[in-house]
């Protein structure tokens, strides 16, 4: 029964992706991959190739054409993950990120093609896939998909958060350039001493994160993020925070984000230790829950601007924070607003039924800084 309920929610996410695609006006040539043709294209070592596949832009304001690979060009290499490899590339004279499925992966793990169909319709949410899509997720360009594997296409943000941290880190807050605060020539962040444009920054990703949980997919469900941690997060060349790299997500069916109930909970290990919630390093089920946990923290990094628990490994997060109920400090003279500290504490709840909703997240977010709903 288990299984059964696995695949028809699996037939979901690709039927729902690729009725997405149908949708724009362009139309869509549906997938029609098949495992012996990876097989075969894996053997023969051939070229991605690229069926050509079309999408509406919401995001940029004009039909984004989606491309075979090889309408690529400059495609470099510059991080594999287990089951995905990414690539910079130029399309149509604008720099992308392509994040390509492994055909070995495949192969090997079958969950790697469910993995990256989530993603696809996850993404998908950034354009025309949400209800009342969120200008903070990363934005979909376009879908390929060929004899070797899928293939995404997203915009390239100008840097991730861990990147701007530790930029802000560094001596002097020196060594990155935005387009926002003096272009090539390298200054000081002004994000580096404005606590109130970083929390600025924790508002906007409460708001992709709150969307994705809200249920926003044309498929409905809840999509929990399951690796909300500065490695996937980022900026455009505006200052806007941006939530990217789905690849971990799941979707969870009849999850209603506001009262926290959770009929179908998972388990299992994944994302960074130190942003991990305690029923996640404990391989107990989690949900939704989980990722409020994960915002929190990151919250705290992006105020402090330090390192959370430091230099800290698996075994001693499992012994001081799981275990032993440790918990990051929030009086060590950062400016802190009294709301926003109850508002971090609430949300490393070791029960997580009591940690508030994305909902409720960006609702006293919203209050702490002064913003009407929906604005800023």
């Amino acid at each position: 029964m288990a299984r059964s309920a696995r695949l028809i929610s699996k037939r979901m996410r690709r039927n729902s992706a690729i009725q997405l695609l149908d949708e724009s006006e362009h139309g869509v040539e549906k997938r029609k991959v098949e495992s012996d043709k990876r097989r075969r294209s894996l053997s023969e070592g051939s070229e991605p190739s690229g069926g050509k596949l079309a999408l509406e832009n919401p995001q940029q304001g004009h039909k984004g054409k989606l491309v075979g690979w090889v309408e690529l060009s400059e495609v470099t290499l510059y991080r594999e993950g287990t089951f995905s490899l990414c690539f910079t590339a130029i399309l149509n004279d604008a720099e992308v990120v392509v994040k390509l499925l492994k055909s070995d992966a495949q192969l090997i793990d079958e969950r790697a093609e469910d993995l990256f169909d989530t993603e696809i319709a996850v993404v998908l949410g950034g354009g025309n896939g949400m209800d009342g899509r969120s200008r903070h997720l990363v934005n979909m360009v376009g879908v390929g998909r060929e004899e070797r594997g899928g293939f995404v296409v997203l915009e390239k943000l100008t840097m991730t958060l861990e990147e701007r941290l530790g930029n802000c880190r560094s001596s002097g807050g020196l060594g990155l350039s935005f387009p926002w605060w003096g272009g090539a020539k390298k200054k000081e962040d002004p994000w580096k001493d404005d606590l109130q444009l970083r929390m600025k920054t924790c508002l906007e990703l409460a708001r992709g994160l709150e969307h994705c949980h809200t249920g926003g997919l044309k498929m409905g469900g809840c999509v929990i993020h399951r690796d909300f941690n500065p490695k996937n997060l980022g900026f455009r060349d505006d200052g806007e925070a941006v939530v990217f790299d789905f690849g971990l997500s799941r979707v969870l069916e009849n999850y209603t984000a506001v009262s926290n109930t959770m009929p179908r909970a998972m388990t299992g290990e994944v994302g960074s230790c130190r942003y991990q919630a305690p029923e996640v390093s404990c391989h107990s089920p989690y949900g939704a829950q989980s990722d409020v946990w994960s915002w929190a923290v990151v919250a705290w990094e992006i105020g402090t601007l330090q390192l959370p628990y430091g230099e800290i490994t698996t075994g001693e997060y499992l012994c001081r924070v799981v275990e032993g109920g440790e918990r990051l400090p929030l009086d060590g003279g950062w400016g802190f607003d009294e709301e926003f500290k109850g508002l971090l504490r609430e949300c490393w709840e070791e029960n997580m039924n009591k940690r508030p909703s994305m909902v409720e997240v960006v609702k006293r977010m919203e209050s702490i800084m002064k913003i009407e709903g929906g604005k800023g």
